[in-house]
């Protein structure tokens, strides 16, 4: 390991000699402390859709919802059902359709 001879240490010194305080713009501070401000209400914004309230509210919305369709389109499927039934003699044929009862030969 090279240590610096005694050149290289006055010059590396002296490399401190011009440096001054920095300084900030001006209203730096003013636009600084604006920007956190509007920060904090962007966040509560974004917050309250984070709240369980919230979450809970949706998630039984989205719960009743499903649940109001399937009992609508329960109610449409056994009145069709019905309807076909009525229209329809019983047959085997009905019956093997119904149940997907093709005679189809296994060997083809």
């Amino acid at each position: 390991m090279n240590l610096p001879n005694q050149e290289n240490q006055e010059r590396i010194l002296n490399s401190w000699d011009g440096l001054q305080k920095a300084e900030a713009p001006p209203y730096f501070y003013t636009r600084l402390i604006g920007r956190m401000q509007n920060s904090l209400v962007t966040d509560t914004k974004r917050t309250f859709l984070l709240r369980p309230a919230f979450i809970t509210t949706v998630l039984i919305l989205a719960l009743i919802i499903n649940v109001v369709s399937m009992w609508v389109f329960k109610n449409t499927n056994t009145q069709q059902a019905t309807t076909k039934q009525m229209n329809t003699p019983a047959t085997i044929e009905s019956f093997a359709k119904a149940y997907d009862l093709t005679n189809t030969a296994v060997y083809e």
